[in-house]
């Protein structure tokens, strides 16, 4: 563990590196599930969030809404920032955890949940289980919202960002439950026609059972060679990857990675430099802490509250065939879902929610840092 962690001035509740500092925007919402960033037109940050008043799974349809609050300045002050203004409401379900992309047209695109609930029975979902996966759109940088659409009916996991691969495609990481036995499935979602439609084809399977078991929620990154890399969270103690040379039509074998992680998600983010970032709960040197489900055990939300205390980074210069020493640049309670955004270059902006124990408390953090410090 890095014992120069200190607490940062901003927010003593959260011990940070030295050469990270705590940035905006703070939120005053009971509860704040975690959202992407992206740049507007004028450079400015732009940060997409759902305000609840509790768990998701507690509250009734309608409660929870999607906000987006923009910086003032380049800067990222921890309070020089616009109030929250809502896009999306739904009468029927809850809008939770929001993903944001800019396009290189200058479309702002929001994809997250509409939540409606949770529930297993006999280690299966039943029918009522339900968390589609939504999009809207801005041609305004976000003056004005349009375009809100159902992309993928189902229970999904949390939207793990969303890109634009080189040939222009759209590309939004998903998993979602499949039955007998009852387990998460990663995929993508693609559009080739601007939203018009969007086909979802191959998928992974790892297996498993439980609501909280098989592949779950990934991240996706372009690499070098037009293939697709897909990170996926697993309850095995490490991520498991695999790839796609058709845009998500066929993936390989999902082979495990060397990367030691918790039941939590990475994020994956190829910066202007050409290196890949990632942020994730590294666990490589705290194995025998690793909690990890291997075979046909039900797989519970239990296993989801381990060793999500620290937030690492690390960058690879190769296309991930090899990173740098992960760097611990954050602690406290828990620090997960982590989300990046380089908001110039070589400044990248790292966001994550932290949760206290009920899960009944959350709020988004974010971490500002110098990728020249780390990507040594």
């Amino acid at each position: 563990m890095n014992s120069d962690l200190r607490p940062s001035p901003d927010d003593p509740e959260i011990l940070v590196h030295p050469l990270v500092r705590i940035c905006g925007p703070a939120f005053q919402e009971p509860m704040v599930c975690t959202g992407g960033a992206a740049l507007t037109g004028d450079g400015r940050t732009i940060v997409a969030y759902a305000g609840l008043r509790g768990s998701p799974h507690g509250l009734d349809p309608g409660e929870g809404s999607l906000s987006v609050r923009y910086s003032n300045t380049p800067v990222l002050s921890r309070n020089d920032w616009t109030e929250g203004r809502e896009i999306v409401r739904h009468q029927d379900c809850n809008a939770v955890g929001p993903s944001i992309l800019r396009d290189r047209d200058g479309v702002l695109w929001v994809f997250y949940l509409g939540f409606v609930r949770s529930e297993w029975k006999d280690g299966e979902p039943t029918d009522r289980t339900i968390s589609n996966v939504w999009s809207i759109r801005s041609f305004d940088d976000g003056a004005t919202w349009v375009d809100r659409k159902c992309i993928f009916e189902g229970y999904c996991g949390a939207t793990r960002g969303a890109i634009q691969v080189s040939s222009g495609e759209i590309v939004v990481p998903i998993s979602y439950v499949v039955k007998n036995p009852g387990r998460y499935l990663s995929a993508c979602l693609v559009t080739r026609d601007r939203g018009q439609s969007w086909e979802l084809n191959g998928s992974v399977d790892i297996g498993q059972c439980g609501d909280h078991a098989g592949a779950v929620e990934p991240s996706v990154v372009e690499l070098r060679d037009g293939r697709l890399w897909l990170q996926i969270r697993t309850n095995l103690g490490v991520f498991m990857d695999s790839f796609s040379s058709d845009l998500g039509r066929t993936w390989s074998s999902p082979v495990r990675s060397a990367i030691g992680s918790p039941s939590a998600p990475g994020i994956l983010h190829r910066l202007s430099s050409g290196r890949i970032c990632m942020a994730w709960n590294n666990t490589m040197d705290r194995v025998d802490e690793v909690e990890a489900v291997e075979g046909a055990e039900f797989s519970g939300s239990s296993l989801a509250h381990n060793l999500r205390d620290v937030l690492s980074i690390a960058f690879s210069d190769d296309d991930g065939a090899s990173w740098t020493g992960p760097v611990e640049i954050a602690k406290s309670i828990q620090l997960s879902y982590p989300r990046l955004l380089e908001t110039l270059p070589g400044v990248i902006l790292c966001g994550c929610q932290r949760v206290e124990p009920d899960w009944n408390h959350l709020r988004q953090v974010n971490i500002l840092l110098n990728e020249s410090d780390f990507a040594v």
